[in-house]
């Protein structure tokens, strides 16, 4: 499941309301320039490494290389684990306002 809007959407909306954005530590150690292989995802995010090779084998990340390697632009990984319901959920349940667009819009006007 997808969430409703995406990473930089969150990002910019939680600038709007006067929120510091909530995403777990991992995010701040991923350069949006740098690329990452499955075992640095692994490192980073906690999880193993043949759970980033199958996300990679299943098209949920994209390599960014013309070789037979798998790795994925910071940019994208981050994306992609924003998507993951460890990361979207608890940010749906603290800020139900940055997710939907009414709520959104109202508190946004009440700020004005």
């Amino acid at each position: 499941m997808t969430p409703s809007i995406s990473l930089e959407e969150y990002l910019r909306r939680c600038e709007e309301l006067g929120y510091n954005p909530k995403l777990p530590p991992y995010f701040e150690r991923i350069v949006d320039r740098n690329l990452y292989s499955p075992s640095i995802i692994a490192a980073i995010t906690n999880i193993s490494k043949e759970t980033a090779r199958r996300w990679f084998r299943q098209n949920k990340l994209t390599t960014e290389s013309a070789s037979n390697t798998y790795v994925v632009s910071g940019k994208k990984l981050k994306e992609f684990l924003f998507t993951r319901p460890n990361v979207i959920n608890p940010l749906k349940r603290e800020y139900p306002e940055i997710f939907d667009d009414d709520l959104f819009c109202r508190r946004k006007e009440n700020r004005m």
